[in-house]
């Protein structure tokens, strides 16, 4: 982007030298504007012979001055195969002089950037006179922090003191032998300044220099190619360019950039202090940095613009900046002085108000009565009325001003359509409106020719807003706040949230590009179509955005069904990568190692690890999205795996999980019969099982009809046994009356194992006696010697029971 500044460039610059030790007192230093445009190109301030004079006067300790022997190599020109080049020894002054000449600089500032870097000047440095002092003069090719260097034999000498040369020196800052010297260090700083100033004024894209002149070799540039008629192209890539976009930081502070010479020399010294001493050398010695061209009375507030004799009223300070001339380079005057200057008649050629949009009296003259827009310092001519009326302008808005001092303003281009204000916003000029244009690709399909204008705040704010341009998406952020809103095909979108932003992949899949808008008056009112979320309705199918893939949603999971999203919005999405295969039940995001089951609309929590492995869940039952997408999902309830114990958290119950229902464990022992053991069981507040999991009356049976082997089982805390036919009729069950009344699969009970046969004869765990299971009942033996007897074994098959279970079985008669 291009930073505009004001220029000065109407008024010619006064010599501010001075040949006598009269210093000023400081001037007040403004961070913004280090010194104008046209005080920084002054470079016939001085001659070479008053630059010694003014040393050897001003300055008896002076390390550079005739006075005490200086002199050094007179900078000649520029070769592009061999460098500068040199000729012979000449004063300090006449090296300042011809380095100032060569890039159209004020030698005054190259005086103060010797004495602001090495003290060179007054002689007061931290090295002295030294060689060492004198090989880095203004600290060019010097970092702040570096190796040191060490050069011998260097041609052209470092300097020469009283005609020897001094070729050699120790540890040196400056990087390279061809930048270490008095005549080296000043040509090549003349024109890094002069170059820093012409790139951040951005008014074309080329850099001003002398023809014959140039430092193309210099690391500090990305420059290539031939010189064509004195220019060369700027680096469109220069990793510097936050010195002409405006603003840029400077000690942790945001700069404004107010001439293209107060940027240079922050691109030259990017500190406050350093600057500070700069401007307090200059105003001191040579007088202020900045030049006041308008004037106020110190008893009225109008303010004035002096042309050809008259004094024209300055209606809005944007049109006096467009002038050249910055508010605070206002003089106030007497009130006498402001009157003795007349106001324009009617014949006089001079409208009474400062205006934009000027022309001359006089549609015979030499310019054929064209019309200019004055903006930023210059004048660009209209090319026709159609372009005039493009901007939105009438003829009331044309004032009136001599010919001859519109031929005197600075610049000679003609208006191009396409305008770029000072924050670097880039417009077309349509149909009586700016139509801000938001990507480059866009601009250079419109603009191909890449001729802008450059222009002020004033002169853009003067025209309507209309729709922006752009041929893709486009994500704006305004000026307040932390909003960013998605422009796309003519249309606005609101981004909710930062979840939105990044489930869309805005910046790592879809690269949109971010436009910042500088000023919410650029665009119109910004009413969104609809707002974007994560979920994207095609019409066919509900796709989930994250970030880097678009899966599709199957319409059992019950999530959000947006309204149908239109044709550019789904286009938009298509381009975030499809999965092969629809989203998956089960997701994890991939920022966490939760698990979560999609259902009924919302996410319900896999809890723990016990429920992941009842679920059967492995790496492949899941996919893994973006945490982004969290919010876009309501979360409700837990999925729980079948067979897991569970109880609320205000009762001592515990249920076993079956489906979308529980079951009770009657007892205790019933718990522990299926392989259960306390720490299983898992704890939540009655309101979440209620609401996923709920109990309607079904209680765990002691019977357990196993589906995969067809058998029934008995299930005790001391042992599980499976039963026969005849040994359910000998219960009083049957395998048919059990399997009907079983509501839930065998498979909610995954410990249950180890079955072992069952046995009609059976005893409590903590009691010897015996019975005989018969007809539902249970007979009690009297005496071992009657089981023997009854069951004809001399060591019969027992199982043993629980009490609970036991309870079960009535009492019949017993058996002697």
């Amino acid at each position: 982007m291009r930073k505009l500044v004001f220029l000065l460039g109407i008024f010619a610059v006064a010599g501010l030298f001075m040949l006598g030790h009269s210093l000023k007192a400081n001037a007040v230093f403004n961070p913004n504007r280090l010194i104008d445009d046209a005080v920084f190109d002054n470079a016939n301030s001085m001659t070479a012979g008053q630059i010694d004079n003014w040393l050897n006067v001003n300055f008896p300790n002076s390390c550079i001055s005739t006075n005490n022997g200086f002199s050094a190599a007179d900078p000649t020109g520029y070769s592009p195969s061999t460098g500068f080049t040199y000729g012979g020894r000449v004063s300090s002054g006449q090296v300042i002089y011809d380095a100032g000449q060569a890039y159209g600089l004020n030698p005054q500032v190259l005086l103060a950037t010797l004495e602001k870097e090495e003290g060179l000047v007054a002689g007061d440095g931290p090295y002295g006179c030294t060689p060492l002092a004198i090989s880095a003069s203004v600290g060019y090719g010097c970092p702040d922090s570096g190796s040191s260097y060490t050069y011998n034999n260097l041609s052209p000498p470092l300097y020469y003191l009283n005609g020897n040369p001094m070729s050699s020196v120790t540890n040196t800052c400056v990087n390279s032998a061809s930048k270490a010297g008095f005549s080296q260090q000043l040509i090549r700083a003349a024109w890094l300044l002069k170059f820093g100033e012409q790139r951040s004024e951005g008014n074309t894209s080329w850099a001003v220099i002398k023809p014959g002149w140039d430092n193309s070799d210099d690391p500090q540039t990305c420059y290539g190619g031939p010189m064509t008629q004195g220019y060369r192209k700027r680096c469109s890539s220069d990793t510097n360019a936050v010195f002409y976009d405006g603003y840029t930081t400077i000690d942790g502070q945001s700069t404004h950039m107010d001439s293209g010479a107060t940027a240079a020399l922050y691109w030259y010294t990017p500190h406050f202090h350093g600057n500070q001493n700069f401007v307090s050398l200059f105003s001191q010695w040579f007088g202020d940095t900045t030049l006041p061209y308008a004037f106020k009375s110190s008893s009225n507030d109008n303010i004035y613009y002096y042309v050809d004799g008259f004094k024209v009223l300055v209606t809005a300070m944007g049109v006096l900046q467009d002038y050249g001339i910055s508010p605070q380079s206002i003089q106030t005057l007497s009130q006498s002085q402001v009157d003795s200057v007349p106001s324009p008649g009617a014949n006089d050629g001079v409208s009474p108000t400062l205006d934009y949009i000027v022309k001359s009296p006089d549609d015979t003259d030499a310019d054929g009565g064209s019309i200019y827009l004055i903006t930023v310092g210059k004048k660009y001519q209209f090319k026709s009325m159609q372009q005039f009326f493009d901007f939105g302008f009438s003829e009331s808005n044309i004032g009136y001003l001599p010919l001859s001092f519109i031929q005197g303003l600075p610049g000679n281009s003609q208006l191009s359509n396409f305008v770029s204000s000072p924050y670097g916003s880039v417009f077309e000029m349509s149909g009586g409106q700016k139509k801000l244009i938001f990507d480059y690709q866009t601009y250079i399909g419109l603009n191909p020719s890449d001729i802008m204008t450059q222009a002020s705040y004033y002169t853009v704010d003067l025209v309507p807003s209309g729709t922006p341009l752009s041929n893709r998406d486009i994500l704006v952020k305004h000026p307040t706040g932390e909003s960013v809103t998605l422009f796309l095909n003519g249309s606005y979108y609101s981004i909710p949230n930062f979840d939105v932003y990044s489930c869309w992949g805005f910046e790592s899949s879809l690269n949109s590009p971010v436009y910042r808008l500088p000023d919410d008056s650029y665009v119109p009112s910004i009413t969104p179509a609809s707002a974007l979320a994560c979920e994207v309705n095609t019409g066919s199918a509900t796709n989930l955005l994250s970030r880097s893939t678009r899966f599709a949603i199957p319409a059992g999971y019950g999530l959000s069904n947006p309204p149908v999203s239109n044709s550019d919005i789904i286009a938009l999405s298509n381009k975030l990568p499809s999965s092969a295969a629809p989203l998956k039940q089960y997701i994890k995001f991939s920022n966490s190692a939760g698990i979560w089951y999609l259902n009924g609309g919302a996410r319900k929590s896999v809890p723990t690890l016990s429920d992941y492995n009842l679920l059967g869940l492995n790496s492949s039952s899941f996919d893994v999205v973006d945490p982004s997408v969290q919010s876009s999902i309501s979360t409700s309830g837990i999925k729980l795996g079948n067979g897991q114990a569970v109880k609320t958290d205000d009762s001592a119950a515990v249920y076993v999980v079956s489906g979308n229902s529980r079951l009770l464990y009657a007892t205790s022992d019933d718990f522990l019969a299926y392989h259960n053991n306390w720490s299983d069981i898992e704890s939540y507040p009655a309101a979440t099982l209620n609401q996923d999991y709920s109990y309607s009356g079904t209680v765990v049976n002691k019977y357990l009809y196993d589906q995969n082997s067809d058998t029934v089982y008995l299930v005790d805390r001391f042992g599980c046994y499976s039963l026969d036919s005849n040994l359910l009729a000998s219960y009083s069950k049957t395998k048919s009356g059990i399997q009907s009344a079983q509501t839930y699969s065998s498979s909610i009970f995954p410990k249950l194992g180890g079955c072992a046969s069952g046995s009609v004869y059976i005893k409590q765990n903590d009691q010897p006696p015996v019975y005989l299971v018969s007809n539902g009942q249970k007979q009690v033996f009297s005496t071992w010697n009657a089981l023997q007897n009854y069951s004809h074994s001399a060591n019969p098959y027992i199982i043993t029971l629980s009490a609970s279970t036991m309870a079960t079985f009535p009492n019949g008669a017993p058996i002697n």
